[in-house]
């Protein structure tokens, strides 16, 4: 998607609205090409056993390639041969994220994190998660798997945040 500059004070008048149902308009295509573009990459109309068994493979998943920090094992069990990785710090198909996972392993041996929500839409797995890197490194992360139909993890994206110290609300990140 491309981002447009703010308006420039000197704009005509209703040209703010015109320009903003553009962007909400074009917004809308994006999305839904986005999505007839994801569907043509799974089985989007997965049932609710394989959105299940999509769930627990990506949680076990997780939890060998982050807590444990078992890339090989992870990359056995749970990833496809495909595996398109949409992290820029990461490179594709299981070997990036064997690389990676090995990197993490050496400079932050004690980092851990734990999925506090987990949900499936498809055949796409969504994580909540809170990381935690020593010595008071808190970060909020969105980590979305796609899975193939024989539950194999096939492409990955996420979203990261670090949890500031301080906050407007009380309602916290979790």
């Amino acid at each position: 998607m491309r981002w447009q500059k703010p308006l420039k004070r000197s704009c005509k008048p209703g040209y703010a609205v015109k320009q903003g149902a553009r962007s909400q308009n074009a917004l809308g295509n994006m999305l839904q090409r986005l999505s007839i573009n994801n569907s043509k990459g799974g089985n989007t109309m997965a049932t609710q056993a394989q959105m299940e068994r999509n769930k627990k493979n990506v949680a076990a998943f997780y939890d060998l390639i982050i807590n444990k920090k078992d890339a090989e094992t992870a990359r056995k069990l749970y990833m496809g041969p495909r595996y398109k990785q949409h992290n820029p710090l990461v490179k594709d198909y299981p070997d990036g994220l064997v690389e990676f996972i090995n990197w993490l392993k050496d400079n932050h041996p004690q980092a851990s994190s734990e999925i506090v929500r987990i949900f499936a839409d498809g055949d796409f797995v969504i994580c909540h998660v809170h990381s935690q890197r020593p010595p008071n490194v808190h970060r909020a992360i969105v980590e979305i798997f796609r899975c193939n139909e024989d539950g194999k993890i096939d492409e990955h994206w996420d979203v990261i945040q670090e949890v500031p110290t301080e906050s407007a609300n009380p309602n916290g990140m979790f």
